[in-house]
């Protein structure tokens, strides 16, 4: 065993046996290669199977949890091998699967000299590693527009378990990460982000209107042609009290309003195009919210990516709060985790779906923080057990929502 590269798992490497599920595991070894070479050296070595992957440990369905074995940390393995533009719209960029989402556009915009380009997939949370989010496939909010099949990628080189390297430059659609495999490097699509982007946040004073007008809103298509729908978010109303509850404790808010007070529930459209066609926009949208309850007057209108990021902000919050209330959970009774779940519509419309959810919980004496994507119905329910008994049931009701 290489003992400069392989360490036994002592104290110091404890913060690298959970994620943001709380989920506690254990392992025998830990590595953290700075280079495919050192990967290679690494794998070569006779490590305690089964071997975890891990990125930035921001998951929070504990797919970076070792349950014995070896890991092998790609921390290190963050360096960007080249960024270049290859039209006024499209670009690339050559990355190690440790580089975060945070270091990627900060190098795009020193490489560019601009912020024009993105690579599209927009987790929340932007720690997060390209590795982990090609993995697992988290789009993020923008998906709407962008798609939840095409991770943007033009190729990818994995290692297999055996040593085997493997480069992809057709990858299938949508893409998973084979058993066994762990992702080295990738050549990133990157695309021109619209210009002109602007957002609106609704507010509803009760949550059986704001899920109304999300239905009508899946289909809605703007009357101008020039309109594009970037995103499309749900907040629902425990949601919503997690965020004001937390809301000194969660770094991302210190920029963002104080959400209306009587607010249950809050959908965000945002859309790009020029500055007529979004007014137009805008004014369809008002149209279709305040037939379902929602005041124009205390709506919130933000414009540019300054002001578009304080509503991305908040819908971190919305996994943040969560995250905060079950690590004091889980310091209090070590046995409740993170459980979160998302439900089957099984043909039902998004309205439906939802408050069949919040019936359920209703019944079984549940709290659970509920957000979603709406233009394709992704719909996140996140469980806030008060003690190891609500855990139990939260479980067996989960699973008979997939």
């Amino acid at each position: 065993m290489n003992k400069k590269l392989i360490h036994p798992v002592d104290e110091k490497y404890i913060s690298f046996l959970s994620d943001e599920s709380k989920q506690e595991g254990f392992a025998d070894t830990i590595s953290f290669p700075s280079s495919p070479e050192e990967l290679l050296q690494i794998i070569a070595s006779p490590l305690p199977a089964p071997i975890t992957f891990q990125g930035a440990n921001t998951g929070v369905e504990g797919g970076s949890v070792p349950q014995g074995g070896s890991i092998i940390n790609f921390s290190r393995m963050n360096h960007i091998r080249e960024i270049q533009k290859l039209s006024d719209t499209e670009g690339y960029a050559i990355v190690e699967a440790g580089v975060t989402l945070d270091q990627l556009a900060q190098e795009i915009r020193r490489s560019l000299k601009t912020d024009d380009y993105i690579w599209p997939p927009s987790p929340t949370e932007s720690s997060a590693t390209v590795g982990g989010v090609i993995a697992t496939g988290a789009y993020g909010m923008t998906s709407c527009y962008y798609g939840t099949k095409n991770l943007y990628l033009r190729e990818l080189t994995l290692l297999h378990s055996n040593g085997h390297t493997e480069v992809l430059s057709d990858i299938p659609e949508p893409f998973q990460l084979p058993a066994g495999t762990c992702i080295v490097k990738a050549t990133l699509k990157l695309l021109k982000r619209p210009a002109n982007i602007c957002g609106a946040a609704f507010f509803f004073d009760t949550e059986s209107n704001a899920l109304a007008c999300a239905d009508k809103l899946q289909n809605y298509v703007p009357d101008n042609k020039d309109v594009l729908i970037i995103s499309m978010e749900y907040i629902g109303n425990t949601a919503i009290k997690m965020i004001n509850t937390s809301r000194e404790l969660i770094s991302v808010l210190k920029d963002v309003p104080a959400l209306p007070s009587d607010a249950k529930a809050v959908i965000y459209v945002e859309i790009a195009g020029n500055e007529e066609s979004q007014d137009e926009a805008l004014m369809e949208l008002i149209d279709i919210t305040s037939e379902y309850g929602s005041d124009p007057d205390v709506a919130w209108a933000l414009t540019g990516y300054t002001e578009i990021r304080k509503m991305h902000s908040l819908r971190h919050a919305a996994t943040e709060s969560v995250i905060q209330f079950i690590e004091r959970k889980h310091h209090e009774d070590n046995r409740i985790i993170r459980l979160g779940v998302k439900p089957l519509s099984r043909g039902r419309s998004f309205q439906e779906t939802i408050l069949s959810i919040i019936q359920a919980l209703e019944d079984a004496n549940l709290c659970a923080s509920i957000y979603a994507h709406i233009k394709n119905s992704d719909i996140q329910v996140n469980f806030l057990p008060e003690n190891f008994e609500d855990y139990q049931k939260s479980k067996n009701i989960a699973n008979t929502w997939i």
